[in-house]
């Protein structure tokens, strides 16, 4: 396999799987890439791969992650690059393969702070429980952005915010964020499930942008809105947080009503 490092002119990166130590010479240099968009997700790390991942490229515009809990059995590597071929991984068995050391976002703090002044974009998707287990709320406590000078789009998993308290929204509000998005789309967490907890979160980090002078102006929340029913509780809320805010200048963004699934409602009742 091919040492990253060694692509001098690599620019768009998307890694999902497997991170195997070998990607990255041990005589790398720190922001010595041109990487601006790095994607990674269902990963497994090794031998801190992800760590040194992060420090190689010098700007660092775009980072998309999705991670498991260690109870999840990961999907087979991939790499969306034709650098990378089956071919690589020899007659590996997987036995270098280790969980994630990555089980909250205060654990992924210091590993994307190296590239707190030249992040736009960031996009956190934390996976499901393995079923059987219990989910593990997510711990804010060093989950802070306000040290990322230049962070412009934020999107984080319903499940980064599922449970948290209120006070926790303050956290992703960087100095210069104008649009959050939440995301409801795995197939344990649905819209339907948005409830009080959820709520508090947006009214809290409206309210927080608001008394820091943030540009923000929109937080938008992206639904599936299949396979479940629909409850028009979801649609009485976001119409009422956002005549609240109206007056703020934020907009929030969400899908629109829908007639038939009222329809579908009250033929269940």
């Amino acid at each position: 396999m091919k040492e990253l490092a060694t692509l001098a002119h690599l620019k768009v990166l998307n890694i999902s799987g497997y991170l195997p130590g070998g990607i990255m010479s041990r005589n790398h240099k720190p922001k010595s890439s041109p990487v601006a968009l790095l994607s990674i997700s269902y990963y497994m790390d090794t031998s801190g791969a992800l760590s040194t991942l992060l420090e190689w490229p010098a700007q660092l515009e775009s980072f998309s992650f999705t991670f498991l809990f260690s109870t999840r059995v990961l999907p087979y590597p991939s790499f969306e690059s034709p650098i990378f071929h089956d071919s690589d991984y020899g007659d590996s068995d997987g036995s270098d393969w280790t969980p994630s050391n990555v089980q909250c976002l205060s654990d992924l703090m210091p590993l994307i702070s190296s590239q707190s002044e030249a992040l736009r974009s960031l996009e956190i998707n934390i996976a499901e429980p393995a079923y059987g287990h219990d989910y593990v709320y997510m711990d804010y406590s060093k989950f802070d952005l306000t040290g990322f000078s230049n962070l412009e789009e934020l999107t984080l998993s319903g499940w980064a915010t599922y449970g948290c308290d209120a006070s926790t929204a303050r956290a992703p509000v960087a100095p210069r964020l104008h649009e959050f998005t939440c995301v409801f789309d795995d197939r344990y967490l649905r819209f339907h499930q948005f409830g009080e907890a959820h709520e508090l979160f947006v009214r809290e980090l409206v309210s927080t942008a608001v008394q820091r002078e943030s540009p923000l102006e929109t937080v938008h929340l992206s639904l599936d809105q299949s396979g479940s029913l629909v409850s028009t509780y979801f649609w009485d809320i976001m119409d009422r947080i956002s005549a609240d805010i109206k007056d703020s200048g934020i907009h929030l963004t969400y899908p629109p009503r829908s007639d038939s699934w009222e329809d579908e409602e009250d033929e269940e009742c």
